[in-house]
């Protein structure tokens, strides 16, 4: 099936930031993971990266990616980032705050570990910005108690559903 782009169209890299969802290609055949641009050689992933600057998230196509997907560099970088302060208080930083909770999502490779959706944090401080996430020491309103009345009245008179062991 031929390509139907304009032949020197730029593809869209496969990470776009952290609203990202997966498709069923990760990327376009042929294209950085990181720029989108086409690749050369014997590049399958990422673009080539300039001698000496591997590790540098500016310079290469792959450590930018490392950075923004990978926590253990994510982390560093964050912490580095933020000149090893709370950006809340100015202490010591010692976490990363996931600005957008991960619920239980873990801590594997993805787009939830972008730069913009992390910030370094003292321990004080990610206890409280957890809290206030989770909705901890938040009284409900008048209405969200209202409701939850409402609903245990309700639970009352709704019989469950009976069992008899076998399918009809």
């Amino acid at each position: 099936m031929p390509d139907a782009r304009p032949p020197n169209a730029v593809a869209q890299p496969f990470c776009q930031g952290a609203d990202w969802k997966p498709r069923k290609s990760l990327k376009e055949p042929g294209t950085c993971g990181a720029c989108g641009r086409p690749l050369v050689g014997r590049h399958r992933w990422f673009c080539p990266t300039p001698r000496g600057k591997a590790d540098l998230p500016g310079e290469s196509c792959r450590a930018r990616y490392a950075v923004n997907h990978f926590w253990s560099e994510a982390r560093a970088e964050a912490l580095r980032r933020a000149g090893g302060r709370c950006v809340k208080c100015g202490e010591v930083a010692e976490e990363v705050n996931h600005i957008v909770p991960r619920d239980g999502g873990g801590y594997g490779p993805g787009c939830h570990h972008h730069q913009a959706n992390l910030e370094a944090l003292c321990h004080q401080g990610h206890l409280a910005v957890t809290a206030a996430q989770r909705g901890y020491g938040v009284e409900p309103t008048p209405e969200e108690k209202r409701i939850e009345r409402l609903r245990k009245r309700q639970a009352r008179y709704v019989t469950p559903w009976p069992t008899t062991g076998k399918l009809i």
